[in-house]
C-alpha cells in the first residue's frame, strides 16, 4: 500500500500529463472494445442472415448437390433423416430451390433463386421480416410472392396472375399462379431475381411428396461444428429412400465458402486495427515515462544518494505505471460499456454511412441495425495485456535511470 500511495504522489505531481495518458489509454481501450463488439455480434448477424435462406448453420442434402446443384439431386424421402436428428436441434426447414422463367402479358423473365420452404422464415433478412411492398401474408394454396424488381419488370402487382415455367428434378413444370404478395428487401439482386413458393404447392407439382433439396438446421454459427458432429454420428448407415444418392451434412461455412472467407478476412483486419491500436499505446507510454524519467533524473540522484537500490527505484517507477495502467483500464472499461451498451440496444443503422435501407454483404442484406455485444474474451486479454504494456513501457525508461550514477544526476537541473 506504501508503494500506491508514494506512487499516486508521483502522478499527481504533474497531473496535466497524467490526465492525458489516463485519458488517451482509456479512449483506446474504449475503442477497441466496442469495435471488437460490434465485429462479433456483426458477423453471427451476418451468418444468421444468410443462413435463413442460402443455408442453415448445419444443411443436409443430397450427395454432391453442393457442388453441382442440379434439380434431380434431391432427398427423395426426408422422414428417415428427420428421424435421426439429434434432439437439441433448436428448429429445421425442409427447402427445394428452383429456377426459370415468368411470363405475363407478353414480358419473359428469367429468375435465378426459387425457393420453396415454410412461411414466413423464408421472408426474414437481417433481423426483420423483408419489406411487404404490398399484398398478404400467409401464403395458401398456389399462389406465389416476387421481388420488388422482378414485378417491376413484369408490370405485375398482386392479384394478377404469371405462368411459371420451372426446372424440376424429373422435367419441366409450367403452372399458371396468382401472386400473392411483392417483397422488397433492399437487395437488388433478392428483388430482382427471387420468387417464393409454398412448400407443400411445389412438392405437389415436382412429384416429390416428401422430397427436399435441403433440410437446413438451426443453432448458432459457433455451435455449428458441435451439431454437424452429432447429426453426422446419428446419420451413420441412414439414407434416405434414394439410396444411390446418400446425404452429406455441411457446416454454413462449409455450405457457404465465400461468407465464411469475407467474415475470416474482415475479422483478421479488426485484429490488426487492435494491434495497430496497442502498438501506439506502447509507443506513447515509453516517450511519456522517457520524458517523465529525464525530469526526475535529480531527484533519483538525490534517492539514490540516500540509499536507495536500483531495484527499489525501478520497481516504484513500476507501481506508478501500473496505478496508471489501473486507472486507465477502469474509465475505459466504463467509456467501452457505455458504448456497447448502446450498440447492442440501439445498434448501427447502415443508412448511416450508404444512404440506403440496407447494406448488402456476402450475398446478404443487413436491413435492420447492426447490434454490438460485450466481447468477454477480448476484454479479458486486452485489460491484460493493456497493465503489462503500461509496465513493460517503463522498465526501460526506469532500468536506463537507475543506472545513472548519484553524482552525474545530482549535477543536472
Amino acid at each position: 500500500m506504501f508503494w500506491f500511495r508514494v506512487a499516486f504522489a508521483q502522478l499527481m505531481r504533474r497531473r496535466l500529463r497524467t490526465v492525458i495518458l489516463v485519458l488517451a489509454l482509456a479512449l483506446a481501450w474504449a475503442v477497441l472494445l466496442f469495435f471488437r463488439g460490434l465485429a462479433d455480434e456483426g458477423y453471427d448477424q451476418l451468418a444468421n442472415l444468410l443462413v435463413r435462406t442460402q443455408s442453415g448453420h448445419v444443411v443436409v442434402m443430397a450427395r454432391g448437390y453442393g457442388a453441382d446443384p442440379r434439380p434431380s439431386a434431391v432427398i427423395a424421402d426426408t422422414a428417415p433423416v428427420l428421424a435421426a436428428l439429434p434432439g437439441d436441434v433448436d428448429r429445421y426447414e425442409e427447402r427445394l430451390f428452383f429456377t426459370g422463367l415468368l411470363k405475363s402479358a407478353g414480358q419473359v423473365v428469367y429468375f435465378h433463386r426459387g425457393i420453396a420452404a415454410p412461411w414466413p422464415s423464408t421472408f426474414y433478412h437481417g433481423d426483420l421480416l423483408s419489406k411487404r411492398k404490398s399484398g398478404g401474408f400467409p401464403l395458401s394454396g398456389e399462389q406465389v410472392v416476387l421481388g420488388s424488381l422482378l414485378a417491376d419488370t413484369l408490370g405485375i402487382g398482386p392479384g394478377d396472375r404469371v405462368v411459371l415455367q420451372l426446372s424440376g428434378p424429373f422435367g419441366p413444370v409450367e403452372k399458371s399462379v396468382p401472386v400473392a404478395a411483392i417483397l422488397e428487401t433492399g437487395d437488388p439482386a433478392v428483388d430482382r431475381g427471387s420468387v417464393y413458393l409454398p412448400l407443400p404447392v411445389a412438392r405437389v407439382w415436382f412429384g416429390l411428396p416428401h422430397g427436399a433439396h435441403q433440410i437446413a438446421l438451426f443453432s448458432t454459427p459457433a455451435g455449428a461444428d458441435a451439431l454437424a458432429r452429432r447429426v453426422r454420428a446419428n446419420l451413420q448407415g441412414i439414407n434416405p429412400s434414394d439410396a444411390s444418392a446418400g446425404v452429406e451434412i455441411l457446416t454454413w461455412r462449409q455450405n457457404l465458402p465465400m461468407a465464411a472467407q469475407f467474415i475470416d478476412y474482415h475479422s483478421s483486419s479488426v485484429w490488426l486495427f487492435q494491434f495497430i491500436i496497442f502498438f501506439i499505446i506502447t509507443i506513447s507510454l515509453v516517450d511519456a515515462f522517457f520524458m517523465s524519467m529525464l525530469e526526475r533524473r535529480r531527484e533519483h540522484g538525490i534517492l539514490r544518494a540516500v540509499g536507495m537500490r536500483r531495484g527499489t527505484l525501478v520497481r516504484l517507477v513500476a507501481t506508478e505505471s501500473l496505478l496508471l495502467g489501473l486507472l486507465a483500464g477502469a474509465l475505459g472499461l466504463a467509456l467501452g460499456s457505455l458504448a456497447i451498451l448502446y450498440g447492442a440496444t440501439v445498434g448501427i443503422d447502415p443508412a448511416w454511412f450508404t444512404g440506403e435501407s440496407g447494406i448488402e454483404v456476402a450475398g446478404g442484406v443487413f436491413s435492420g441495425r447492426i447490434h454490438a455485444r460485450f466481447p468477454v474474451s477480448t476484454a479479458l486479454w486486452s485489460g491484460t495485456a493493456l497493465l503489462a504494456l503500461t509496465v513493460a513501457s517503463t522498465l526501460i525508461p526506469a532500468f536506463l535511470a537507475s543506472r545513472v550514477p548519484p553524482v552525474v544526476a545530482l549535477r543536472k537541473r
